[in-house]
């Protein structure tokens, strides 16, 4: 809601203000205030609520033509900040490629949008040429969580160094399960381990 306000005198008929966003607005009298009339008028601006992950926006709402004996003070323009309120996880990075001694890998999982809370995701982790406990180890939890103001996770996943000729191998990533947060665009990944034997 914006609202617009001018001093006047008893007696004096009330001043008509259009503004840039707003048809004509006519300040009609309140209540007095001391010797004068203090005059307001308010009107509502309606904001879409959509689901987009963007930055903050803003617009500015400007006061013109003052009418009916008034005339602008030095305050005509506002401008108004309409606070990003969504939030979205995905992978940073969806494809890893990592030698079979590397040890481990890092997973990269960021939170797009509004990071002022909490949130978690589930990141689950799918055998396929490569196998879990004979090639890599599943973390004890799937969950990740995001504290307050976080907006990037990284995930340490250990490698298991066989001695066995296999050539490449490969397993998949996959994100779900979003509290807190909505579903971001990158949800699915994999993994090729290069073979050093």
């Amino acid at each position: 809601m914006i609202c617009l306000m001018q001093p006047k005198r008893p007696g004096e008929p009330p001043a008509s203000i259009p503004t840039s966003s707003a048809p004509s607005v006519t300040l009609p009298t309140q209540k007095r205030a001391g010797n004068y009339w203090e005059w307001y008028k308010s009107f509502s601006i309606p904001i879409k609520n959509d689901t987009s992950i963007e930055t903050s926006e803003y617009f500015t709402v400007e006061i013109r033509n003052a009418a009916g004996g008034a005339t602008l003070g030095a305050t005509t323009k506002a401008m108004v900040t309409l606070l990003e309120d969504d939030s979205a996880i995905e992978f940073g990075q969806s494809n890893y490629t990592v030698n079979e001694s590397a040890g481990y890998l890092t997973i990269t999982i960021i939170r797009k949008g509004n990071v002022s809370a909490a949130a978690s995701i589930d990141l689950n982790i799918s055998s396929g040429a490569a196998t879990a406990g004979q090639d890599f180890i599943k973390p004890a939890s799937p969950t990740v969580n995001f504290a307050a103001g976080e907006a990037t996770k990284t995930i340490q996943l250990q490698l298991i160094d066989d001695v066995f000729k296999e050539g490449d191998e490969w397993f998949y990533l996959s994100l779900t399960n979003a509290k807190g947060a909505s579903l971001g665009s990158s949800l699915w990944g994999n993994v090729t381990i290069k073979d050093n034997d």
